[in-house]
């Protein structure tokens, strides 16, 4: 079939898709294996019998909600196709920043130790270490098919250097100090998660939502910093626009060094933390886990 035979067969149901044509033809260019610029210009490109069901499949998918990457099984992060299964957080534009500035950082260490925490696809550290082979990356998350899909990425890009754990414990390395965290941790407000884009729902709570405030996963590592990080060691995460001032007082207690980068749109999106050694000790609930 070809693909306008394609679009004038199945029309009510393409433009269902929330982006349309340019969605269809992602998905069109994805079980074809070619670029969707080529499907785009060629209309009378043959889609194979053999996938026009799974096509029609993944559309009904789309239009139920389910996100794109779910339905294809990949992502597209930086310069790496990453595997992605359902149930496992998607990995955003935002984060790229993260992980080119920890990379950029990491080769100003001979040999850095990395710990990718909250790492959910494992797409922060399978980048650092795809990037830089001196590195030696461990990455952290709870969740079992997040663990699952950084296994798979590990033995797709062939990387010895990369570590992933399961566990939900920042400190699961048991004496071992790093260079560098990066952490993407789930900090949205709970209330503010209502009112989230229905596809965005569908994505794991656990992932999302980081507590009442969305700052619980930032007291923790905070209260912890001083157990897994090296003195001079930096950490870095990315953050919600909605709390600069709170994230900073969270972060004085373990450094003078503590820093808000801005997004490409201007908005507070990233802390970096140059822990130095030093640290106020609290007593506190998240101290334990």
């Amino acid at each position: 079939m070809k693909i306008s035979e394609f679009i004038n067969k199945y029309n009510d149901l393409i433009f269902k898709l929330e982006g349309g044509l340019k969605e269809f033809d992602i998905i069109v260019s994805y079980f074809c294996n070619t670029n969707r610029f080529i499907t785009f210009i060629d209309r009378n490109y043959e889609i194979p019998d053999y996938l026009i069901d799974k096509i029609l499949k993944s559309i009904k998918k789309r239009i139920f909600y389910e996100p794109i990457s779910w339905v294809l099984g990949s992502h597209q992060f930086i310069d790496m196709n990453i595997i992605i299964r359902k149930g496992v957080f998607i990995p955003r534009p935002e984060t790229e920043y993260l992980a080119v500035r920890v990379l950029e950082i990491s080769k100003k260490f001979k040999s850095p130790k990395i710990l990718d925490y909250c790492a959910g696809s494992g797409v922060i550290g399978l980048y650092i270490a795809y990037k830089n082979e001196s590195s030696f990356v461990f990455a952290v998350d709870k969740s079992k098919k997040a663990f699952n899909v950084m296994i798979e990425n590990k033995n797709k890009f062939k990387l010895n250097n990369f570590i992933p754990i399961l566990s939900s414990s920042i400190k699961c390395i048991k004496n071992f100090l790093f260079d560098i965290i990066v952490s993407n941790p789930p900090y949205i407000p709970y209330d503010m998660y209502k009112v989230l884009d229905e596809t965005v729902k569908k994505e794991p709570k656990l992932a999302l939502i980081g507590g009442n405030d969305g700052l619980d996963m930032f007291r923790y590592i905070s209260l912890n910093l001083h157990k897994v990080l090296k003195p001079g060691g930096l950490f870095i995460a990315e953050i919600g626009e909605y709390y600069s001032n709170e994230i900073l007082n969270i972060f004085k207690s373990v450094s003078v060094s503590v820093k808000i980068i801005k997004d490409i749109n201007g908005k507070d999106r990233y802390i970096e933390v140059l822990f130095d050694g030093m640290f106020h000790n609290r007593r506190s609930k998240y101290c334990n886990r």
